[in-house]
């Protein structure tokens, strides 16, 4: 039997077949279509400023910063299945609800995506603060549209932050794209303040890629093969090791140390086995890394006897025994 709508009245039934509708083709139901043009989403956007309407409010931030939005259990319910619970489910949040883990004006962007709002553009910066908060309450449209303005948005200046954000969140494609932003900038990279301000995971990935290179290329040369591409070519260790020292200088300043040549070991020490110390000439090193401080004096002699002679004495135990390139 088809299911009949419609209005009754004196005159008689004003009726459809919902049957009658599903089974007519797409012009015949085009021709009985009501067109609303966008008038749900309309009202939805509405809904937002329509506090007298409203059946939750959030406090949102601390302090000072603190922020009051009013909202509707039903609408954030629609866009997230932590709000679903937090409403609906079995412990039900009161009429008030405290956040103090994520700002005022990222929250608001959320509200903005949850009741269908026109999204102002956002530093890559923000879209990652907007991308944690989307991942606490399960936004996954939200999320994907983030990862995707971070992904177009890779550059030298921000690229240092796109890498520790991969890796926080374990996305190893954006990790990669990020990450080959700098190899194939490797110069420009170092010389950057994005460098110096990089995380300890960052420089030592830097560091170990240059080391692997190193070696594919010498691989290359026994075999006979096309050589190695060397994304380093045009950089000398003893310009890696300067760099790498002033960013020690700001690790040790970033976590609140005075920058001694002790502390910046400290900071140093995950990195230190990856500098190819055997790949400088002897003045090089001795008007480096053998006067920074930072090397022992034990340990900077025995790196340069073997730049002078390789394996005529023990290396420090931290080092990565390899031969130098040539």
């Amino acid at each position: 039997m088809a299911t009949m709508i419609g209005r009754t009245s004196e005159q008689g039934c004003l009726t459809f077949s919902v049957t009658n509708i599903v089974n007519m083709n797409e012009q015949e139901r085009e021709e009985y279509s009501i067109n609303q043009n966008g008038w749900i989403l309309e009202k939805l956007n509405m809904f937002q400023d329509c506090y007298d309407l409203s059946d939750v409010q959030f406090c949102v931030g601390q302090g000072k910063c603190k922020k009051v939005f009013k909202a509707h259990r039903l609408i954030l319910s629609m866009s997230s299945d932590v709000f679903k619970a937090m409403f609906f489910g079995q412990l039900k949040e009161k009429d008030t609800v405290e956040i103090v883990d994520i700002t005022p004006d990222v929250f608001e962007y959320l509200l903005m995506y949850m009741y269908g709002r026109n999204l102002p553009r956002v530093t890559l910066s923000f879209a990652t603060e907007i991308y944690y908060a989307a991942d606490k309450y399960l936004i996954d449209g939200l999320k994907t549209s983030c990862l995707n303005l971070i992904s177009e948005k890779i550059s030298i200046a921000n690229v240092s932050i796109v890498c520790d954000f991969a890796l926080d969140i374990e996305d190893e494609n954006l990790f990669n794209k990020a990450f080959g932003t700098i190899l194939h900038n490797v110069r420009k990279y170092i010389q950057s303040a994005g460098f110096r301000t990089a995380s300890t995971n960052v420089i030592k990935k830097l560091f170990e890629t240059q080391r692997s290179y190193m070696q594919g290329e010498r691989r290359s040369r026994r075999t006979g093969l096309i050589n190695y591409p060397s994304i380093y070519s045009d950089l000398n260790e003893i310009t890696l090791w300067n760099v790498l020292c002033e960013w020690a200088k700001e690790k040790c300043k970033s976590d609140g140390k005075s920058p001694t040549s002790a502390n910046q070991r400290e900071v140093l020490s995950p990195i230190l086995p990856n500098v190819k110390f055997l790949n400088m000439s002897s003045q090089e090193f001795t008007c480096g890394p053998a006067k920074s401080g930072i090397l022992s004096e034990k340990e900077s002699l025995a790196i340069l006897m073997n730049i002078a002679v390789f394996q005529s004495q023990p290396l420090p135990d931290w080092m990565v025994k390899t031969k130098p390139s040539t």
